[in-house]
């Protein structure tokens, strides 16, 4: 039983001390650095016991640990720990949350001597002089202290050294705990990246040379990097640049990483008063869409700022607009009727020439080759040929002539010039109150779909 109690809390310490990330936010004067960041974890040496209250020497600082009634404590080797076996002198990470200057504890575990050299990974937000300051993903700030003795490990990079870590690499070290919550650190590496892409948003907490500090809803602190080849897009402002970004602005980057740093693509400002738009694009007039909405046209202004989204379609611009496409506005109100959109996200490729296509509706008209499906969008016009697959629930080899007016369908296909969608695959999405043929066997139940069509059944 106590071997399963140790690996339980040793399963808990390598999640607590392994991961990391957190956010940056302003605090009040006199709020320790890890209250600033907001981290969801400290570590440090109790040096004082008052209470349910723990004073806790963390990096540079004494924090108040408050714990309560239901804090869950874990001491090596105590079942059912309390504070009362936590004692001054005792190395302890505590997760909860910050209240001002104070940390209210709903975890609090005695670190083992075993375990006090240690493992920190996590983004590197500050250098100074010879300490490295990480956020690591269990939201705990810590500070990676070196000295001449501490072996740096970089791929490609020839007798590396502190020079060679900058603000907003990703780090791992290896070392032992100091007093004060630092780590020690023996071995500081830098792991070789895989190049990856992906999306932020946040707030900008700091803007400082060429980096941007994000702080996401889920309270980490992203460091970003930007460089020339960076497109900021910012309401009214043409060929924005990093100086036109505001710490408190709502941000939303795509970024991607480079040897180990995390590079910013594109920034965009949300507007003060952000909304949307939604509907079918109905004309296209210089730079300006006419939009269709639920509520009638709405005349949607881009400019040079304007970010255009496209799946499938690199660099993509009002250009790959088409008229019927689907399009998600993403801006602020000019007008009643007026939209001066920030960006443009065409969904799932849009309607344009040659573009795949998928659509849900009812079929409204059905003809010897063609059939009109109503849709949330209006109405569309399916062609149907010889390669066209058609799935009816309980019919064996159905055409084209076993679908109703009424029937809600899905189809898969591709759009045309005309704006028609050519017809890979067409299913009729569920039973119609009519007679049929009996089911086939084993079809009983069997849901249908436009993504179930890419080749005819096997006879």
């Amino acid at each position: 039983m106590m071997k399963g109690k140790r690996f339980i809390l040793m399963a808990f310490l390598a999640v607590a001390l392994l991961l990391g990330s957190v956010p940056a936010v302003s605090a009040a004067e006199g709020t320790p650095p890890q209250a600033e960041g907001r981290g969801r974890a400290i570590r440090g040496q109790v040096t004082a016991i008052t209470g349910r209250t723990l004073t806790v020497r963390t990096t540079g600082e004494e924090v108040r640990v408050v714990t309560e009634e239901h804090t869950v404590f874990r001491v090596p080797g105590v079942e059912n720990a309390s504070i009362d076996d936590i004692s001054v002198g005792d190395k302890i990470i505590a997760l909860g949350r910050w209240s001002g200057p104070t940390f209210h504890a709903r975890v609090v575990a005695v670190i083992p001597a075993e375990h006090q050299r240690a493992r920190v990974g996590g983004q590197v937000a500050a250098i100074d002089g010879r300490d490295i300051t990480v956020n690591t993903r269990s939201g705990e700030r810590v500070v990676v202290r070196t000295d001449g003795d501490t072996a740096f490990r970089i791929p490609g990079v020839e007798e590396p050294g502190l020079d060679d870590i900058h603000v907003g690499d990703l780090v791992g070290a290896v070392g032992t705990w100091n007093e004060d919550g630092s780590l020690q650190a023996a071995v500081v590496v830098v792991p070789r990246q895989a190049e990856r892409r992906g999306r932020l948003v946040g707030e900008a907490a700091a803007i400082e040379g060429t980096t941007l500090t994000l702080t996401t809803r889920g309270g980490r602190q992203i460091v970003l990097t930007t460089d020339e080849g960076t497109a900021f897009h910012v309401p009214g402002v043409e060929h924005a640049t990093l100086s036109d970004v505001q710490v408190g602005d709502r941000v939303a980057a795509e970024v991607e990483t480079r040897e180990g740093a995390l590079y910013a693509r594109t920034v965009a400002v949300f507007p003060q008063q952000a909304a949307r738009v939604a509907g079918q694009v109905s004309a296209i007039e210089g730079t300006t869409l006419v939009v269709e909405t639920k509520h009638g046209p709405v005349q949607v202004l881009t400019d040079a700022s304007t970010l255009f989204r496209i799946p499938g379609v690199e660099n993509p611009s009002l250009e790959d607009v088409h008229v019927g496409d689907g399009v998600v506005c993403g801006g602020q109100w000019e007008g009643e009727t007026t939209f001066q959109a920030l960006a443009v996200v065409v969904p799932r490729g849009g309607q344009g020439p040659g573009r795949p296509g998928t659509i849900r509706g009812r079929a409204t008209q059905v003809g010897s080759d063609q059939l009109t499906v109503g849709t949330a969008q209006g109405p569309v016009t399916v062609l149907v040929g010889e390669g066209t697959v058609i799935r009816v629930e309980g019919v064996e080899n159905p055409s084209l002539a076993d679908i109703g007016v009424g029937d809600p369908v899905g189809v898969r296909g591709q759009w045309n010039e005309d704006g028609t969608l050519q017809a890979e695959g067409i299913a009729v999405l569920r039973q119609r109150n009519r007679d049929r043929q009996s089911p086939a066997p084993g079809s009983e139940g069997r849901s249908f779909s436009p993504r179930s069509l890419s080749a005819p059944a096997a006879p």
